[in-house]
């Protein structure tokens, strides 16, 4: 996931958990959307997958998203 994005919504500093997970989740989720692809023969195009990734993703950590209402743990 590109950084920028996290910076943008500023959604890592909305949550709870430490960043370390966070980060480790979102990678996760792309990681194996994109190894799904592949064994998928790449069946939609870059520009579709984009689409998927964003889709899949912008809920969680665009504003409004499951973050949105949260605060920052002390413990990170």
């Amino acid at each position: 996931m590109d950084q920028a994005i996290w910076e943008h919504t500023s959604a890592i500093d909305k949550l709870t958990i430490p960043k370390n997970y966070v980060f480790t989740g979102m990678v996760g989720l792309a990681v194996n959307l994109i190894k799904e692809w592949i064994e998928q023969n790449f069946q939609e195009t870059p520009a579709e997958f984009e689409h998927i990734l964003y889709e899949m993703t912008s809920p969680i950590i665009l504003k409004g998203g499951i973050f949105a209402d949260r605060t920052v743990n002390s413990n990170d």
